[in-house]
């Protein structure tokens, strides 16, 4: 894992983990999957990039999905709302 990321999780109160596969939430845990060994698999474009449930992250977050499929880096899956 890059020292950054460490840091940066470590100022935050947040001990990263890293992922097996199915490993179990854990508060305060962040598992760090290995993507040579775990490939990444895109969800419907309409949960890229929304709020919590309980939780508002603010427009520059909610405003990647439309970037990001604006260039292209998500792609439809052919689910509906895509």
């Amino acid at each position: 894992m890059g020292q950054s990321f460490a840091s940066v999780a470590a100022k935050r109160g947040v001990t990263l983990r890293a992922g097996r596969g199915g490993d179990e939430d854990a508060h305060g845990v962040v598992w760090v999957m290995d993507a040579t060994v775990f490939r990444f698999h895109q969800a419907e474009i309409y949960h890229q990039f929304h709020d919590d449930m309980s939780e508002y992250y603010g427009r520059a977050y909610n405003g990647l999905r439309s970037t990001l499929a604006a260039s292209g880096h998500l792609k439809p899956t052919g689910c509906p709302r895509d």
